[in-house]
């Protein structure tokens, strides 16, 4: 069976919204920047505990794309650095880190530019 979710009422194929390779805790290097390559986007799924909202954004690093699925704690790590505009994103880098908990996952540090506040 095909895993489908909703990008703007329409239905697609998950395979659909990785653009790239997908960047997952088997193969992120850790220490390793990658760098924002787009603005990225807010996809729909279904799941056993109802609707839910995902982002997927692009990355470079390790000479190679891959898009990457952030999750809550990474995208608010991310906004509190680099603002709410993922246009702004762009160039920016961070740092993926794997996390062993109930299940394996990544979690983004983003890498403040130098001579930058803290907001």
């Amino acid at each position: 069976m095909k895993k489908m979710v909703k990008l703007d009422k329409k239905e697609i194929e998950t395979s659909e919204f990785y653009k790239n390779e997908k960047l997952t805790p088997d193969n992120v290097k850790e220490g390793n920047l990658y760098t924002f390559t787009s603005p990225g986007q807010w996809f729909e799924g279904i799941g056993q505990e109802g609707s839910y909202k995902f982002f997927v954004i692009d990355v470079f690093g390790m000479g190679q794309d891959y898009s990457v699925k952030l999750n809550k704690q990474s995208l608010s790590k991310i906004v509190k650095v680099f603002g709410e505009e993922t246009e702004d994103w762009k160039d920016k880098q961070v740092l993926f880190n794997v996390i062993e908990a109930k299940y394996r996952y990544l979690l983004a540090s983003p890498i403040m530019p130098a001579g930058k506040p803290k907001k």
